[in-house]
This record gives structure tokens, C-alpha cells and sequence, in this order.
């Protein structure tokens, strides 16, 4: 459930982060989703970032030659996907 939460957290704080970094006025971001993402689409923003757009999910693990970290979420030849 924790993961399932996060996933949809992820795609939700996309638009909110994107926005941040525009340095748009306060007002813009206190907008709802879809009117972010229209604030970005108006100035040619998207598509955003993979990190944005998609989040990063890492499994830790280990193996024979030690441990080591996972992007969860690279999808089929390195194109990136929702969890969800």
C-alpha cells in the first residue's frame, strides 16, 4: 500500500515541483494539477524531466559482487514508467 501511495504522491508533486522551478509567481502554484501542467504546456515546459514526470524508485539489493541500487521504475529499454 506504502508503494502504491507513493506512486500516485510521485505524479501528483511532478506538476508542483516543475512549477517550483520555473519560479513562478505564488499564485501559479497553489493551482490544482491540471492547471500546473496548462501553466507549463502555455511555455513550452513539457514534457518534463524523467525524474519529474515519472519519479525515481530504487530497490537496494545485493549480489556476488556486493550491494547495490536499482532504478525500479527504468521501464523496457530504458523508457521510463509509472509504477502504477
Amino acid at each position: 500500500a506504502l508503494v502504491l501511495w507513493r506512486s500516485s504522491d510521485c505524479s501528483m508533486n511532478a506538476a508542483s515541483d516543475a512549477v517550483k522551478f520555473t519560479d513562478a509567481p505564488l499564485e501559479i502554484r497553489g493551482y490544482n494539477t491540471i492547471h500546473k501542467l496548462t501553466y507549463l504546456q502555455q511555455r513550452d515546459l513539457l514534457p518534463m524531466r524523467r525524474h519529474q514526470a515519472f519519479g525515481s524508485l530504487f530497490l537496494a539489493g545485493s549480489d556476488a559482487s556486493g550491494d547495490f541500487l536499482a532504478l525500479a521504475n527504468d521501464g523496457a529499454n530504458g523508457l521510463p514508467q509509472n509504477v502504477l
